[in-house]
């Protein structure tokens, strides 16, 4: 058979059935150069391609975000408008962007890019959280993947041409398994970010979908490790390669790997060459496997499978995550969308219809198999039809599985088109569907007693405690240590590893949630602990240490950053706390974060600020707990209102540990302090004076806490209590520096000053660097007198009805034009 297009200049032989295929020149082609180094062509092309394919993937996924649709979408349409159902039917843009001498450099460029995605998805996997999965979850799966693989392989036949010969019929029923395969796969960190977008993730179906999604993946790779044998003639020696290698990558590899990485003493950092090491282990990997048989993206992702999560695997996968994801993966799905050819995918003999059936056999597949497993097991029916249409969510695994089933000829053109446009419809429905059916944001609950203040130093403690590393989980830990924990007013900390959710976070960790212990590892594997293991392990010996007084609750939030408050304060709300600890963005004198992570936590702080339904408090870590002196002295700065005295609130309680001693210094403001001069606009008068009732009233409560204070601590040898009058900013940052300097102070706490009506913090506040630590907390952290103090900034919850929110820096701008003596002499009266 013959096929020409004259337009494109080309003519494809087939001789044979499907074994052989020649591209061929015209015969008049005589003035080509094939002496050319093919480079010189192919290079400038890839490049296009790769422009093309980042500016049009751009361009789909902006017009495609209020739909949610995942960037696999985007890319898998870019690809087939770049294709011949579109723009490949252009011949100059065919010329400059799919010529086809660039077709084997493209096709070596995009599968180097599968080969290290699936390295880094293997690198996600985890046996242990599989051992750790409920039986519902397990049945739903299973469920999940026999169901499509068997309506998958009986609805192939639907558009497949029919087969006249027994060795077509026998390619025919391959083909038929292909399709199977690629419907048993649900795409895991689409499942998790579809989830974490409408805050699933910590409920019984979120759990469910993740621990489903996640046998699923396993169950499709064992699906296709034995599709990649069954496909070759010698089936016997394939397999028996097959499983040695497996069991040699299981009992030789990974222990191999855990010796090398245990060779990094504790707290050396891994250096370039042991991350060179790792990647050229990815490559021997595939090759091994490609010299099976089994294609090189298995060995990638068996190697992937086996190296010990921890510190360098974290650092492999940021160096490979951007180039992959960006780039790499792009390009194979805009491969795959040019082979998609749609005007002309329905397969001979076969209609349009045929086509629309096969694309609902395949949705409803997965969607009735889950519902009818979950139902049986008395889930409702609203989250079991979600679980449903969450297990339709395809990603780039089913891809692959299609791929290469037309690689080994499994698949004609017009029938892999089709599956292509299936999985496509199936992913699109997905986030519409769940985003009609849940609300995103709950409304917070009042709930009483949510702060310090309100509780009293005696009463038991509910601390949420966010983690973002753990860096900055060891002065959390230490400034716990210092809160007094007794049987009589025990703590309970709540804490939270608040990961960012990118395109390659691990979502195995939430598939059993907080069951998941770091226990599990052995000594061996010391070095190789993920972070999440790590922060756990440093609560529970926090707990344990503390003589049954303290209680730890380890969880995980995994969100974007743009949106990880609203977990934040959901566990807040749940768990009845009492106050958020968070790290501040700059940890140590320095900041060691990477400037992007370390503004999207600053973000996440002033959100969680903004919207927490208890108090909060930020941490600037300065080497909290690392003191040798047995003796550990704290300050505390007072000036007025409700932050101030949640701040004194946590003080006081820290005063009450045995070897804490504890100085409070409180701050009035002198005569000086204002501008006596009348007001511009009398119409501003009735504000002012709403604003001085409001102060009075902050001041006598705040009178009669410091003289409760003052009662209850006055024969306390531990806490030492005095008062500056100053009259302006120099004045105050003067009393400051002095106080620091009387003595080594390890923690230096102050109010946020959020609500305070004083016009020294007022004055402060104009100079401020960072809002979120409020006038004073923003004076200390950023002298040059406290650098070896840290600094815990408070802000306490209440229910603002006067809307006195930066209250300090208003009363500035009005009291200034204020007579504020006389109008003092009139309130004494």
């Amino acid at each position: 058979m013959v096929l020409e297009n004259s337009f494109f200049n080309y003519k494809i032989i087939v001789n044979g059935e499907r074994n052989e295929v020649k591209v061929c020149p015209p015969a008049n082609l005589t003035n080509l150069d094939w002496s050319q180094d093919p480079l010189a062509n192919t290079l400038p092309i890839l490049f296009s391609q790769i422009l093309l394919m980042i500016v049009l993937g751009g361009l789909i996924s902006i017009l495609l975000k209020p739909l949610h649709q995942p960037r696999f979408v985007a890319e898998i349409i870019g690809g087939i408008l770049i294709g011949p159902t579109l723009l490949a039917n252009n011949f100059d843009f065919h010329n400059m962007f799919l010529d086809f001498s660039s077709a084997p450099t493209m096709e070596a460029f995009t599968n180097l890019g599968v080969v290290y995605y699936m390295f880094l998805v293997g690198l996600e996997m985890n046996l242990a959280p599989i051992l750790r999965i409920q039986r519902k979850s397990i049945s739903i799966a299973l469920a999940g993947i026999l169901v499509p693989l068997a309506i998958g392989f009986g609805s192939y036949f639907v558009i497949a041409p029919k087969a006249e010969s027994t060795d077509k019929k026998w390619l025919r029923q391959k083909g038929a398994f292909v399709w199977g395969i690629a419907l048993t796969a649900t795409n895991l960190p689409d499942v998790t970010r579809i989830l974490s977008e409408v805050k699933l993730l910590r409920t019984e179906t979120g759990r469910t979908a993740l621990s489903c999604a996640y046998v699923s993946d396993i169950g499709t790779w064992l699906l296709l490790v034995t599709m990649l044998t069954i496909s070759h003639d010698d089936i016997l020696p394939i397999a028996i390669a097959t499983g040695v290698f497996v069991l040699l990558c299981l009992y030789v590899g990974r222990p191999a790997l855990l010796w090398l990485i245990d060779q990094t003493m504790d707290g050396e950092e891994y250096t370039e060459y042991q991350v060179q090491f790792v990647l050229c282990g990815v490559m021997l990997w595939g090759f091994l496997t490609d010299a099976i048989g089994v294609y090189s993206i298995f060995g990638a992702f068996m190697f992937g499978f086996i190296m010990p999560s921890g510190q360098l695997a974290t650092l492999i996968t940021e160096r490979l995550d951007r180039v992959t994801s960006w780039i790499m993966v792009p390009m194979y799905c805009l491969l795959n969308g040019v082979r998609t050819n749609i005007p002309h995918m329905v397969p001979q003999g076969r209609t349009a219809v045929h086509v629309v059936v096969f694309v609902c056999l395949a949705w409803a597949a997965k969607f009735l198999s889950t519902v009818f497993i979950s139902v049986s097991y008395n889930m409702e029916r609203r989250e079991a039809v979600t679980l449903g249409v969450l297990m339709n969510t395809k990603g780039l695994l089913a891809i692959i599985v299609i791929n290469i089933g037309r690689d080994l000829l499994l698949l004609d053109i017009e029938s892999s088109a089709v599956m292509v446009v299936a999985l496509l419809v199936m992913t699109i429905t997905v986030p519409p569907i769940i985003r009609h059916s849940y609300r995103f944001e709950k409304p917070l609950l009042v709930h009483k007693r949510r702060t310090i203040e309100s509780n009293g130093p005696d009463s038991p403690f509910q601390v949420l405690a966010g983690i973002y590393s753990t860096q900055g989980m060891r002065g959390i830990v230490n400034l716990l240590q210092l809160s007094h924990a007794t049987r009589q007013s025990p703590i309970h900390v709540v804490a939270v590893h608040l990961v960012e959710l990118t395109e390659h976070t691990s979502a195995a960790m939430l598939v059993v949630h907080d069951a998941y212990k770091p226990n599990s590892h052995r000594p061996g594997e010391e070095h190789a602990k993920p972070e999440t293991d790590q922060i756990i392990e440093a609560f529970e010996n926090y707990a344990r240490e503390s003589d049954n007084t303290v209680s730890v609750e380890a969880l995980t939030a995994l969100s974007p950053y743009a949106t990880l408050h609203v977990d934040v304060c959901s566990i807040a709300e749940d768990k009845r706390a009492s106050i958020i600890i968070l790290p501040f963005h700059i940890q140590g004198k320095n900041n060691d974060e990477p400037e992007n992570r370390s503004s999207s936590i600053k973000d996440v702080n002033e959100n969680v600020l903004a919207g927490a339904p208890c108090s909060v408090a930020l941490l600037v870590n300065r080497g909290l707990g690392m003191s040798n002196h047995r003796q550990r002295a704290l300050l505390m700065f007072f000036v007025c209102g409700p932050d101030d005295r949640e701040a004194l609130a946590y003080a006081w309680r820290m005063s009450c540990q045995p070897e804490v001693h504890l100085t409070v210094v409180r701050f009035f403001e002198g005569d000086g302090a204002v501008d006596p001069t009348p007001l511009d606009d009398p119409k501003d008068s009735e504000g002012v004076f709403t604003f001085f009732e409001e102060h009075v009233k902050q001041r006598a409560i705040d009178e009669d806490y410091i003289n409760e204070f003052k009662s209850k601590t006055m024969d306390s040898q531990s806490v030492t209590y005095t008062e500056e009058v100053v009259n302006d900013m120099n004045e105050t940052l003067t009393a400051i520096r002095q106080a620091m300097e009387r003595e080594s102070y390890e923690l230096c706490i102050v109010g946020r000053g959020k609500q305070s009506t004083s016009p020294l913090l007022a004055s402060l506040s104009e100079l401020s660097e960072y809002p979120e630590l409020g006038a004073l907390g923003d004076a200390i952290v950023t002298s040059n007198f406290a650098l070896n103090s840290s600094v815990l900034v408070v802000q306490q919850y209440t229910n603002n009805s006067l809307g006195l929110e930066g209250g300090s820096s208003r009363f500035l701008a009005n009291a200034r034009h204020w007579k504020v003596k006389n109008w003092r002499r009139k309130s004494a009266s």
